[in-house]
């Protein structure tokens, strides 16, 4: 008999559920690398919790840096600025085409519920 592969969820105080792969992707975000969170697919998005905690690991990534820094110079932020708008807009964006999926979807069941001869 084959064993079912168990899938291991984390959670956070919000009662939100996360996946290891999610996991992982939140600890790069906010330890190595803030600019993953633009390569997140749509499909992210739907689990709202998870944008919410990603979000919050850029920021935490951000603060980090600049709290250890003796100076901040121009550059940084820009990257800095640059980098919160970019996350702002692909968030807003992917909301956007969830929400059309969404339309879409109840507009196509009306259409099926409602059909007769």
């Amino acid at each position: 008999m084959k064993e079912a592969k168990k899938k291991i969820l984390f959670f956070d105080f919000d009662h939100n559920f996360y996946t290891k792969e999610q996991a992982d992707i939140l600890k790069s975000i906010y330890e190595e690398s803030p600019e993953r969170f633009l390569d997140l697919q749509t499909d992210d998005f739907e689990n709202k919790g998870f944008i919410k905690l990603a979000c919050e690991s850029v920021k935490g990534y951000l603060v980090k840096q600049v709290e250890g820094k003796k100076e901040v110079d121009d550059d940084y932020a820009k990257y800095a600025t640059e980098l919160l708008a970019s996350v702002k807009e692909k968030a807003e964006k992917e909301f956007a085409t969830i929400a059309q999926r969404s339309e879409k979807k109840e507009s196509i069941l009306k259409s099926i519920k409602d059909f007769t001869l």
